[in-house]
């Protein structure tokens, strides 16, 4: 837990706005602290309403749960947050199970095996009897054996949660956007219990609607603004490439070593790095370049408008899947390759131990998804769902939100000093790689 006191919220946000430099572990505790706010107001609803189908005693180990839960449900982010996901998440793969994968995201999935393997934790949990795999499946959303508990799971991870109303409001402080100005004690205000006829449901009172409402569209408007920002995507691809590379051949490349001793000091420790090996090079000189801030600048974009609105597109990416998602660094190196037998770049530049001339962003994360959470009118007999807050969900869907359904390529970014008219040569050998590997044309 005290691992995440050294890991930023934002990762690699903080070199497009300076202040962004809170932590993980600040918002671990917002979540924890939001989530009791919850708890309370749910509560009363439960023993109100509901206590013939919720006990007071199983209410009770739900709240220990659920606590537990909103304080460790980050605590399998990696450095730099959410940027080195994809390459842990392959190397603790086999340890997952297989029900786990669908819709959990990376870290969802380090912090429940980090719950399941821990000792200290299990010691705790068993000193306060607290369910460890129930506040495993709380955090990765997975199907709940007793779907009654549905409730409390959604409390922590939901369509409109306590960890959604922590990082927004939190994000946008210390970024200095306008977006993330919700209203969240009438949000938390607003919180209510619904029985869906199958199980009791968290979902929002009707009334509170514009509340909801300025939480899902704040959202939207961080991920444009802030969490998709082409410098912190040029800043991940090269910090992923340059950890990537520099542990190849360590000697601590244990999964166990990697989760528990890592965070955002990496960047460091890979530009002092004392190894003179050729492979080792490129990693230490990306790394001095992140932190010197000598990015890389982006010369291609993804046109969205195409990968949203062309099935056809769609259909292609998913298909090549593995393509991308396993050969992120080998198309990298095909296209060094393809640019020196050109001459456009010299070989000697190619070669995998200098820094590549060309980074490409390929991005695994799930930004939206459809949203089913419910609003309901207290004062209708039948207590029938609103569907006001799903109309404005399937509009963002819509616009830009069809990014889980397929391998999202955004940028192609190239090495900040390249004259124009290498700049345009390298531009096209890109666009031609991907046209003849992919068969469409996809940037703008």
């Amino acid at each position: 837990m005290q691992r995440l006191r050294y890991i930023k919220q934002l990762g690699c946000a903080s070199y497009v706005f300076p202040s962004a430099n809170h932590t993980r572990f600040e918002h671990s505790l917002g979540v924890y602290f939001i989530t009791c706010k919850i708890i309370e107001k749910i509560q009363s609803e439960i023993k109100k309403n509901y206590r013939d189908q919720i006990s007071d005693s199983e209410f009770k180990e739900l709240k220990k749960a659920m606590k537990a839960a909103a304080l460790l449900h980050d605590i399998g982010q990696t450095p730099f947050s959410h940027d080195l996901e994809p390459y842990l998440y392959d190397f603790f793969l086999e340890k997952i199970e297989n029900d786990d994968l669908e819709d959990a995201a990376a870290h969802e999935l380090l912090s429940k095996l980090i719950i399941q393997k821990s000792d200290r934790i299990s010691e705790i949990f068993n000193e306060h009897s607290i369910d460890k795999e129930l506040v495993g499946n709380f955090i990765t959303g997975k199907q709940l054996e007793n779907y009654e508990y549905i409730f409390a799971q959604k409390v922590i991870n939901g369509d409109i949660d306590a960890d959604k109303i922590d990082y927004l409001l939190r994000d946008a402080y210390f970024t200095g956007v306008p977006f993330g100005n919700i209203d969240y004690n009438r949000i938390l205000d607003m919180f209510t219990i619904w029985d869906d006829g199958q199980a009791l449901q968290l979902a929002g009172i009707k009334k509170g609607y514009n509340a909801f409402e300025s939480l899902v569209i704040s959202r939207f408007q961080m991920y444009t603004s802030v969490y998709n920002h082409h410098t912190n995507r040029v800043v991940s691809t090269m910090m992923l490439y340059a950890f990537t590379e520099c542990l190849k051949d360590e000697e601590k490349k244990d999964p166990s070593w990697l989760l528990y001793n890592i965070d955002d000091s990496i960047v460091s420790r890979i530009g002092s790095r004392d190894g003179n090996k050729l492979r080792e090079i490129a990693p230490k000189k990306l790394g001095i370049q992140i932190l010197f801030r000598n990015l890389y600048k982006r010369f291609l974009k993804t046109n969205e408008e195409i990968l949203i609105k062309n099935v056809k597109i769609k259909n292609l990416m998913n298909r090549h899947k593995p393509f991308l998602y396993n050969n992120q660094f080998k198309i990298i190196n095909e296209i060094g390759e393809e640019l020196s037998n050109k001459n456009i770049i010299t070989r000697t530049e190619s070669l995998n131990h200098n820094i590549p001339y060309i980074l490409i962003d390929i991005q695994k994360e799930k930004y939206f998804k459809d949203l089913n959470f419910v609003l309901i009118d207290p004062k209708d007999p039948d207590m029938e769902e609103v569907p006001h807050l799903k109309y404005i969900g399937r509009f963002l869907r819509h616009i830009k939100t069809d990014k889980p359904i397929i391998p999202w390529i955004s940028y192609a970014f190239i090495q900040n000093k390249v004259n124009n008219r290498i700049n345009r040569e390298i531009e096209m050998s890109v666009k031609n790689y991907f046209n003849d590997n992919l068969g469409h044309e996809f940037w703008e």
